[in-house]
């Protein structure tokens, strides 16, 4: 038996051939549903609250699910033996195991990963340890050749369904549930797809309903605008909502892409003060006051310091090292928005929306430095949200001649001499040329292409790590 054999055993096989019979096509159309939004985007009709959705955001619900306590402190890794390693001894309170940022985006390392979170739930039963949550990868992506030879699957449905089939009645046995974190959902339709999918696989397996529990990333604009709705389509399951400001930025530039006056300053500016990012940290965290769900910082964009005062109830790290600074913040309790309220809640909109600050040449020069440095650092997690993020700021300056506050534009030439100052500065880094090559490449294309399958083929499939 071959070690890929050892997680995609026949029943695996078929179990996942079941949730991509029921779900794939359905998958599809969500995918074809968020790019004909981006048309709209395109010509100005910007993400806003439904008016069909109404009555779930006025109503006074809440969402059931339970075990929403312990969880101050998620220490987020790649499934890796050394990383999970690390993170168990660090004394958080939940292991995120992170197939979506902070693995490489190939079915070896996927199928890798599962074997490893298997040997992790069975071998550790009699061990104190955080709990376990699953981060997927996005619904955008797909592998070939899973099933059968020439069909695609979805790689949410492989990840979650290897996942489950393997780790769910492991974790019931020791009264745990199965947790996950659902990454870049953009509608209230795409979370009811996985509140779907959720209960087709408590079907197949016969788990109890509800067995599975979910927290939601909030990392894109359309989402942020439907946050009471997510909720509602997942409130039998959901514990958390996590705020991903880092993502949250990269969605705002995939938005607003076709729209000079839009253009964010730089990153410098890009803080928790920023309007379009302060008014999404409220909403989040007294949606989830409002709902009986956590609110959980992300990846921040000014440390961890203020996120106990801002009310957040947890919060992501990405190393051991940060577990006590983290801890420390939250030890004499968080603070209380000033309303709970629904009809207090801050609105995400778009309507005279505009970035304060300037654009510098210095900050191209920082956004170049910071892009091609996480380039390089490929495989640690959190790195590709950080050089996605950079790459579509300079993508979107160079796109329209972004204006500096001396009066210059960012432009091509401009951009490769930059490029070529860093790639000397930075020449004792490994993998700098292919990274600053890449980055060239992706910041001048004409369309904002995804980043991540380009930078892992080319910066790292070629050396062959």
């Amino acid at each position: 038996m071959s070690r890929d054999e050892e997680v995609l055993t026949p029943a695996a096989r078929a179990f996942l051939g079941q949730l991509s019979t029921r779900f794939e096509a359905r998958r599809q159309r969500l995918l074809a549903a968020r790019r004909k939004a981006q048309k709209g985007f395109d010509v100005g009709r910007f993400p806003r609250e439904r008016a069909a959705t109404r009555a779930v955001r006025q109503w006074a619900w809440r969402c059931s699910a339970a075990d929403t306590d312990a969880r101050q402190v998620q220490i987020v890794a790649p499934p890796e033996p050394a990383a999970t390693s690390r993170a168990l001894r660090s004394g958080a309170d939940v292991l995120v195991a992170d197939f979506e940022d902070g693995a490489r985006p190939t079915l070896d390392h996927a199928l890798a990963g599962q074997r490893h979170l298997r040997t992790l739930v069975r071998d550790l039963q009699g061990e104190p340890m955080p709990a376990l949550a699953v981060k997927p990868r996005g619904l955008h992506l797909h592998e070939a050749d899973v099933l059968r030879v020439g069909a695609a699957m979805s790689a949410t449905l492989l990840d979650i369904g290897l996942f489950l089939f393997h780790g769910a009645a492991a974790l019931r046995a020791r009264g745990l549930r199965s947790h996950l974190v659902l990454p870049k959902i953009e509608s209230f339709e795409e979370a009811l797809w996985f509140a779907d999918v959720l209960t087709e696989a408590e079907l197949l397996l016969e788990l109890p309903a509800d067995h599975v529990q979910v927290t939601v990333l909030i990392e894109t604009v359309p989402a942020a605008v439907q946050m009471d709705e997510i909720l509602f389509a997942l409130r039998r399951r959901a514990t958390a909502l996590t705020c991903g400001t880092w993502d949250y930025l990269l969605s705002w530039i995939k938005v607003v892409r076709a729209h000079p006056q839009h253009a964010l300053p730089d990153r410098s500016a890009l803080t928790e003060e920023q309007p379009l990012i302060r008014t999404l940290v409220e909403r989040l965290v007294r949606v989830c006051r409002s709902r009986g769900v956590l609110a959980v910082g992300g990846a921040v964009l000014d440390g961890h310091a203020h996120l106990a005062e801002r009310g957040f109830e947890g919060v992501w790290v990405r190393s051991a090292e940060e577990v006590p600074a983290a801890r420390e913040a939250f030890r004499s309790g968080w603070g209380e928005p000033e309303h709970t309220e629904i009809a207090d809640l801050p609105r995400v909109s778009f309507v005279g929306a505009q970035a304060p600050g300037v654009r510098t040449f210095a900050g191209l020069r920082h956004t170049v430095e910071e892009g091609i440095r996480n380039l390089c650092a490929l495989g640690d997690s959190g790195r590709l949200a950080v050089a996605e993020t950079c790459r579509a700021l300079v993508w979107h300056w160079v796109r329209h001649a972004a204006p500096f506050d001396d009066g210059r534009h960012v432009s091509r030439a401009l951009l490769a001499d930059v490029i070529t100052e860093v790639q000397e500065a930075f020449a004792d880094r490994p993998r700098v040329a292919r990274a600053a090559r890449l980055f060239h490449e992706l910041c001048t294309a004409q369309e904002m292409v995804p980043l991540a399958a380009s930078a892992y083929d080319r910066i790292l499939l070629e050396e062959g790590a």
